[in-house]
């Protein structure tokens, strides 16, 4: 068991907002300029809205360069922020953004597991929720290098996944992510917040 993170033992956690605020820009100022996502899930994410709404280009719409995204290529994370946020309004436009982003991130695990890098990851090597969560550092790394990503065992039925220097929308895009890998293992798992700044925060899950 991991020995519980310092951070997070002084943590107030609650439980997420539905409408936790999004700033775009206050994101993006925190980001490291050489920040960087796998374009598996620039590809995914822009088939997903193209086949909803058809003859729309997400990424023009984010004010992305016309470029394909190739699936472990590297490419901007400040364009993967812009391209979820305009996916987002386009695909939930009736309700918050916050809330869309979560929405949002529901998808990302089901895209991740699509990939060869996924399927070993965790259909071979995660039976169980908490397998699975103590993959996150892993497959994170995988994934993007924005930030610092750990896993914290907390309790015997508790884990935190805790963010350093990651604006990656926490409280929204980020708690859909665990939502999703919770569904994948059979739901019923309670998750929980706490946020220090809009790059640092630890999201509980108690299953």
């Amino acid at each position: 068991m991991t020995a519980p993170h310092s951070r997070t033992t002084d943590l107030l956690f609650r439980t997420p907002r539905e409408d936790a605020p999004v700033d775009l820009e206050a994101h993006l100022s925190r980001l490291h300029p050489r920040a960087t996502v796998k374009g598996l899930f620039f590809a995914d994410l822009i088939a997903t809205v193209s086949g909803r709404v058809p003859g729309l280009d997400v990424a023009a719409h984010a004010g992305l360069p016309a470029r394909r995204y190739l699936p472990f290529f590297d490419y901007p994370c400040a364009d993967w922020l812009r391209l979820k946020v305009a996916a987002a309004e386009v695909l939930h436009p009736r309700i918050s953004r916050g809330a869309a982003l979560r929405r949002l991130g529901r998808m990302a695990f089901p895209a991740f597991m699509q990939s060869r890098a996924g399927r070993l990851m965790f259909e071979l090597a995660a039976p169980r929720l908490e397998d699975a969560l103590s993959r996150a550092p892993q497959a994170y790394a995988v994934i993007s290098n924005a930030g610092t990503v750990e896993y914290v065992r907390s309790s015997a039925r508790a884990a935190d996944i805790v963010f350093m220097g990651f604006p990656g929308f926490l409280e929204s895009y980020q708690v859909g992510i665990v939502e999703g890998v919770c569904a994948h293992y059979g739901g019923g798992a309670r998750i929980e917040i706490a946020l220090e700044s809009i790059g640092d925060g630890s999201i509980r899950i108690r299953w």
